[in-house]
């Protein structure tokens, strides 16, 4: 389909697969992405029911997905190919089995645990979670977390910069290839317990603000500045 294909089941469906210009589905059953391309927009909405992703490709564009239930990964490759991600589900991928995406923003409502690898970098724009395993393949940016359990970032190359992190009674755990960098004027972690390996943290002139109880530290030679 050149332009816009709008589809409404009243169950669940198998997308084998579909190349449109946009998507917009909704479904009341279980669904399956095996394979969709699209030039535009996609959204899914699933009233019931878990969805399975094989690969959406919306190179560029906003992908935006619904779901009562799980989001779960449908293959071995990348699942999720735009500019932008939004995902409201009630949990996302395992930790065996993380949903594989390259995306540049991402935005998360989610109820309970999130596992998630982008192959590049990432600005994580919003998300409030029951808990997130997240690693990434370049520089990441954590403007504003909520997480109700533990929450986990790996960065393979490059800086994390943290906006505000808000774990309280959980704990964090930032494991970064380079620096650990304040991302605002405000607390940037609040957990009960904070582990951090990186090359550095901080810097003199902005050090990396927090307000935990228990601290642990492997870092590199550039040293750690926090508060």
């Amino acid at each position: 389909v050149s332009g816009a294909a709008g589809l409404s089941d009243a169950s669940g469906l198998t997308l084998t697969v579909a190349t449109v210009g946009s998507l917009s589905l909704t479904a009341a059953g279980s669904t399956v992405l095996q394979s969709l391309s699209s030039d535009a927009a996609v959204s899914v909405v699933l009233s019931a029911g878990d969805l399975t992703v094989g690969s959406v490709l919306a190179t560029g564009q906003a992908v935006s997905l619904s779901v009562a239930g799980a989001v779960l990964d449908g293959d071995a490759g990348v699942d999720i190919t735009s500019e932008a991600l939004s995902i409201t589900a009630g949990s996302i991928a395992a930790a065996s089995d993380a949903l594989d995406t390259d995306v540049a923003r991402l935005t998360l409502s989610v109820t309970g645990e999130s596992h998630l690898s982008e192959s590049n970098s990432l600005t994580l724009t919003s998300a409030t979670v029951g808990g997130l395993n997240l690693s990434t393949g370049g520089a990441a940016e954590l403007p504003s977390i909520t997480a109700q359990g533990s929450l986990s970032v790996t960065v393979a190359s490059g800086d994390l910069a943290v906006g505000r992190i808000t774990a309280t009674g959980q704990n964090v755990s930032l494991s970064v290839a380079g620096r650990v960098v304040d991302g605002d004027d405000a607390v940037d972690i609040t957990a009960q317990s904070l582990n951090i390996t990186a090359s550095a943290v901080g810097s003199a002139t902005d050090a990396l603000d927090t307000q935990v109880e228990a601290l642990s530290l492997i870092l590199g030679a550039g040293g750690a500045y926090i508060s």
